[in-house]
């Protein structure tokens, strides 16, 4: 933690919604004060993707490292408190620098991270690893490298895992990407779908358990995973000039996906009744890399990370206007790539550079 900052992140971030609240006026639209960078915590690597548990106490970073051995990756705890890593646990080695995503249930027991074509189970209260399995190998030709594994999530009952794979690769060529189905107590796989593209990224699981959405090349494709094995529900429509979804986020009621659009540069929101289209959301004009989506829990706000030659910022909307308000500009990493909010939306934490970034935003 730099010396700089304050001793105790939940003081500052208690202490900076208090001045926000007596300074913010009602006005629902009104651009929050600007945020405060609250600690900057050393982890090392390149970090990735970031989780926190539930209660707020601890945040899961995935990093991407190397020793003399070639490539490791990791998952770093750490204490949101105090800004302390409270452990470093190893995973499989990769064969490339690139590990997947990192996520916790929803009650806080499990984490689990991506590395190396397998599935890393974390006790999140004693913050020990608990088993790794491997997922099953992806058909592919002969010569051809298996796909990056991505994301993953757990459904409402924390009993089954859906992890995303890019698909097989070689020279200039993929073959589909995939959807795994893996029962969380055994690590059995139950069943598997194909994505009719090469890319995926963010899995979303509905909080009704039966429909599971992923974000990638194809779009946003809706799965019923109460079928075995899942099948494909709709590619939801991609209006003219759309290419692919770069990632996505979903309500905590379940009702709304916000689905980001790097080449036109906005966020579509889209509506879980039908999968149809609601409104978009104009980040910039034309593309920009956009990732990270981010809604608040209240659902008044959607935070979108956006990395560009001037260093990183983070758009912030109104999810009721749909308009954008002052973006946060206070952002240490030259390139985020993961990002989380807090379960009491107070707080961003921010992953690039080496460090884990805190910023309170209410």
């Amino acid at each position: 933690m730099k010396k700089r900052r304050l001793a105790s992140l939940r003081r500052a971030v208690c202490l900076a919604a208090v001045l926000s609240a007596l300074g913010a006026g009602t006005a629902v639209a009104a651009s929050p004060p600007h945020p405060t960078e609250v600690g900057t915590t050393a982890v090392g690597g390149s970090p990735g993707s970031v989780a926190v548990s539930p209660d707020g106490s601890q945040a899961f970073v995935m990093i991407d490292d190397s020793d003399k051995d070639g490539p490791t990756a990791l998952v770093k705890v750490v204490d949101t408190g105090t800004g302390a890593v409270k452990a470093t646990l190893p995973l499989p080695r990769s064969n490339a620098l690139m590990a997947g995503q990192v996520t916790v249930s929803r009650d806080g027991k499990r984490a689990y991270a991506l590395a190396a074509q397998t599935v890393t189970v974390i006790d999140a209260v004693a913050d020990t690893v608990l088993r790794t399995f491997a997922v099953p190998d992806q058909p592919r030709p002969a010569g051809w490298a298996p796909g990056l594994l991505k994301s993953v999530a757990v459904s409402p009952d924390g009993a089954s895992l859906y992890v995303s794979q890019d698909g097989a690769r070689t020279y200039r060529q993929g073959g589909p990407s995939r959807v795994m189905v893996f029962a969380a107590a055994t690590g059995a796989c139950t069943g598997s779908v194909n994505i009719d593209n090469q890319y995926v990224n963010d899995v979303l699981v509905h909080p009704g358990g039966k429909d599971v959405y992923v974000s990638g090349g194809a779009g946003l494709v809706h799965l019923d995973v109460a079928a075995t094995p899942p099948t494909v529900v709709r590619t939801v429509v991609q209006p003219p000039g759309e290419s692919g979804t770069s990632g996505a986020t979903i309500s905590a009621d379940g009702s709304r996906i916000y689905d980001v659009v790097n080449n036109l540069g906005h966020v579509r929101v889209i509506s879980t009744a039908d999968d149809g289209t609601l409104a978009t959301i104009a980040v910039v004009q034309g593309y920009s890399d956009l990732r990270n989506p981010m809604l608040s829990h209240d659902g008044t706000r959607l935070y979108v990370v956006k990395n560009d030659i001037d260093g990183p910022s983070v758009a912030v909307a109104d999810t009721a206007t749909r308009t954008l308000l002052d973006p946060l500009a206070d952002v240490d990493a030259t390139d985020v790539r993961g990002a989380a909010i807090s379960a009491d939306d107070s707080t961003l934490y921010l992953a690039g550079s080496g460090a884990l970034q805190f910023l309170t935003v209410r």
